[in-house]
């Protein structure tokens, strides 16, 4: 045999040459030939082209995508992993899209895919061109200027669900639409609740890089039951501005987010719903020790008599009760909306919270849950304290029966769950059946009501001389010299500083909210403590420097260390605990929140703030864009004022 003729000359032959010129060779070659000309159709058939999204294909195999779908004409077309139905020469559609293709009409229908479009009656949040499409009997504009079928009661379209109303907002396709108007949008760049356009789309993104991490934290078990306290912390703004906007994703998503941590908590007991060590946390460990642990539950079983107080297993009640208010505040919100704009999430998420927070209350209304310590007049024990439910705390504080020193001063505790207790209250009154008792409901209402005579009792006024308020206007101050002694406390006369009195903001916004005033029958005018409480802020506390802001560290004005923090230390804290939110109270704040804005977004110098100054890149996102987001959110305010 020609030794310029081998089998892979023959492979060659068939892959450059003319087939009659293999015909030449040896007979071992042409059989070379043939396996190459059988090696050569197989390889075509098994590794096709891998076909691009909105090409037709006969298989998934085909699809780089993996997804092959029935299309027009009995034909099947490469779609998207995101799509749910194919459209030819595109990624493919979403359940609820229309579309013409060679004259005809074809829907992506919620069960049986795409469809004729004159088989089917149109449910709502379908794409339709005419109200004769939908079964409601209604179409209305939407997003990227088509129409969606929309249910009876609602006014304006919402893409895959029933609509909204008005009042309401969302995202789609990273766009915002805002129901202003009945059956249409508005074309306005301000909002109902504060913020334009503008600033909503543009917080939009940071929201979602929050709602990311805060997720990958809470996720994490070894976090508790710190996380606990850092919700709040976190969320506290954008849950108003979702709340205040109706925005429905930022609803949904921080429903999502807040029904993360019920899967670390263990329960104990049907009834009361008590919550202990997160799941998978050996009970040995630092963290489990100071974790949510129902006050005296059998404690000899878990801890020897020889551990300090500080760090038993019992309930840490400022982690439980920061905790508990946004869960209410949030099922308070979701009460009010219509239950056809509730989405999967809003619904799972009041099914789940609703029966923990009522055993929750159950449990500090009935069973000791809050202490006070030997230097309150009380003899020492193993665990060097005396319990309480919570009625029987706030009443003793309220007569002042509890001790000496700082043992009567109001807490941030009993404020918190006065006002998740209102919010949850309120969301009874709202339609949702909570089926409270008339003896819980008694209970409860009579403990909002205490904290808030309470709260009303430890008022006094303060004259500021600021020269922007003419050199004489009146502040409160809430319990002046109450933590007299306290450690935290060098100057007697001091009050709250001013990142603890964050509360005040979701305290007084919830206790003297117009539909719950039926429910903690204050006193005095809300407005009016609203407005004192802000000119706090403007007239005693702010430097009066528009271009460098600065703080006290005191509630009162007092700028004295708190704690390791330097005289006007804690001023960062104004940016994302929500004070700007008083704005509406007084102008001055308007202004003074302009200029902080300004600083944010490095429009304006001020290197004091530089740590907390917006960035666009790989920066820590608590340093930077957290800051920008909280503050941003606290612009914001409700539809009724």
């Amino acid at each position: 045999m020609d030794k310029k003729f081998t089998c892979r000359t023959a492979v060659q032959a068939f892959l450059f040459l003319p087939f009659k010129k293999c015909a030449k060779h040896t007979t071992i070659c042409l059989i070379g030939c043939l396996f190459a000309i059988a090696f050569a159709l197989y390889t075509k058939e098994v590794v096709a082209v891998s076909l691009t999204d909105g090409h037709e294909c006969t298989s998934s195999t085909q699809c780089s995508s993996g997804y092959c779908y029935p299309g027009p004409e009995e034909k099947s077309y490469c779609i998207s992993r995101d799509a749910n139905c194919a459209k030819p020469g595109t990624a493919g559609v979403m359940v609820g899209a229309l579309y013409s293709y060679r004259g005809k009409e074809y829907i992506c229908h919620s069960s049986g895919g795409l469809q004729k479009a004159e088989k089917v009656s149109f449910l709502d949040g379908f794409e339709c061109t005419s109200s004769t499409q939908c079964s409601s009997g209604y179409c209305y504009p939407g997003p990227n200027q088509k129409n969606y079928c929309t249910a009876r009661e609602q006014h304006c379209a919402y893409p895959q669900s029933a609509g909204t109303q008005i009042k309401t907002s969302y995202f789609h396709d990273k766009k915002l639409y805002f129901c202003s108007t009945v059956r249409g949008f508005s074309s306005s760049g301000m909002l109902g609740c504060g913020l334009t356009t503008t600033q909503m789309e543009k917080l939009y993104p940071y929201f979602q890089k929050g709602i990311k991490r805060w997720t990958d934290s809470f996720e994490v078990a070894a976090n508790y039951p710190q996380v606990l306290y850092d919700m709040q912390t976190f969320t506290a703004t954008v849950l108003y501005l979702a709340a205040y906007c109706g925005n429905l994703d930022m609803l949904d998503q921080l429903a999502t987010l807040y029904l993360i941590p019920f899967s670390y908590l263990t329960e104990v007991g049907k009834e009361d719903s008590r919550w202990i060590t997160p799941t998978g946390i050996p009970p040995t460990t630092e963290t489990s020790s100071r974790f949510m642990y129902p006050f005296g539950y059998d404690r000899e079983q878990f801890e020897p008599s020889t551990i300090e107080p500080s760090s038993t297993r019992d309930e840490e009640m400022l982690y439980s009760s920061q905790f508990i208010y946004p869960l209410a505040y949030l099922l308070r919100r979701l009460a009010e909306l219509p239950s056809n704009n509730r989405t999967p999430a809003m619904h799972k998420y009041m099914t789940t919270a609703t029966p923990l927070l009522r055993g929750t209350f159950n449990r500090w209304m009935n069973q000791p849950s809050m202490w006070t310590w030997t230097h309150c007049r009380f003899p020492s024990s193993r665990s060097n304290m005396k319990a309480y439910t919570f009625p029987e705390f706030v009443s003793g504080k309220l007569q002042r029966s509890l001790g000496s020193s700082w043992c009567n001063a109001m807490l941030e505790i009993e404020l918190w769950v006065a006002a998740a207790v209102t919010e949850f209250l309120s969301a009874n009154k709202r339609g949702m059946n909570l089926e409270l008792t008339p003896q819980e409901t008694n209970t409860l209402t009579t403990y909002a009501q205490t904290t808030l005579k309470l709260f009303e009792s430890r008022l006094s006024e303060g004259i500021s001389t600021s020269p922007l308020c003419g050199g004489r206007c009146s502040y409160l101050i809430l319990d002046r010299y109450g933590m007299r002694g306290h450690p935290d406390q060098p100057d007697a006369a001091s009050t709250w500083d001013i990142s603890h009195g964050r509360r005040l903001v979701q305290f007084l916004e919830t206790m003297y909210a117009p539909e719950n005033t039926n429910i903690t029958q204050p006193t005095k005018n809300g407005k009016w403590v609203k407005t004192q409480f802000a000119n706090a802020i403007i007239y005693q506390i702010f430097n009066g420097s528009w271009d460098h802001p600065r703080f006290a560290n005191f509630m009162d004005g007092v700028n004295v260390h708190y704690r390791s923090y330097e005289p006007f230390a804690l001023s960062d804290q104004y940016a994302d605990i929500g004070y700007a939110f008083w704005q509406r109270y007084n102008r001055d704040i308007t202004e003074l929140n302009s200029s902080f804005l300004s600083i944010l977004e490095g429009k304006k110098s001020d290197s004091f703030y530089d740590h907390i100054r917006l960035k666009e890149g790989p920066e820590d996102f608590y340093k930077t864009v957290y800051h920008y987001l909280a503050f941003v959110a606290s612009l914001s305010h409700p539809w009724r004022e």
